[in-house]
């Protein structure tokens, strides 16, 4: 097989070429970009980025802490729970129990057909059924039933988060600590409104 003859820089140019800003701001996450950096770059600093970071391993799994990190840094700078600001994901879906799917231009090709999508069950808290988030809402309700009238929320999280953090990772193992202990907290806030 014939080795390419691009740079890399021509072969990041070359790939740029084919995205559009959300797809190269993904692409900056998944290569390692400090959160902080990506929201204060334009077009050009993320460019840069890429071209530099060209060959490193992308990680997915960046996509979702950026979005975590955003909801955290949208509640320090005031911004209730409940406001569609925090709940709205760029990247991820921390609701489903899937891939994270970047949202990107879609191509649509002749020759494939599309899927039909299977609607999933919500509980209660409008939380797909069967996911990490719904295991950590069940598994919460269940705690503050038994030692709600004993400790506040703030005591249960700190006495309890970590056992449950491990009875969703034991179910989950790819569940991230810092979401569950996030998905506990709203949780109890929900429980006791």
């Amino acid at each position: 097989m014939a080795k390419s003859l691009l740079t890399t820089s021509q072969r990041a140019h070359k790939a740029m070429a084919k995205m559009q800003y959300p797809d190269l701001k993904a692409a900056c996450i998944m290569r390692g970009m400090d959160p902080m950096d990506v929201v204060e770059s334009d077009h050009g600093g993320l460019s840069g980025f890429f071209i530099k970071h060209y060959e490193e391993k992308k990680n997915r799994e960046l996509l979702e802490d950026f979005d975590i990190w955003m909801d955290a840094k949208l509640g320090e700078e005031g911004y209730e729970d409940d406001n569609p600001v925090r709940k709205h994901r760029q990247f991820s879906n921390l609701d489903e129990d899937e891939n994270i799917q970047v949202k990107t231009k879609s191509l649509k090709r002749a020759d494939i057909p599309l899927k039909k999508r299977v609607k999933k069950e919500r509980n209660k808290h409008g939380i797909f059924k069967g996911t990490k988030k719904d295991l950590t809402y069940s598994l919460t309700e269940q705690l503050y039933q038994k030692k709600g009238s004993d400790y506040t929320p703030k005591e249960l999280m700190k006495k309890y988060s970590n056992k449950l953090v491990a009875k969703v990772l034991d179910k989950f193992p790819d569940a991230k600590e810092k979401s569950v202990k996030i998905w506990m907290k709203r949780a109890l806030g929900e429980i006791q409104s």
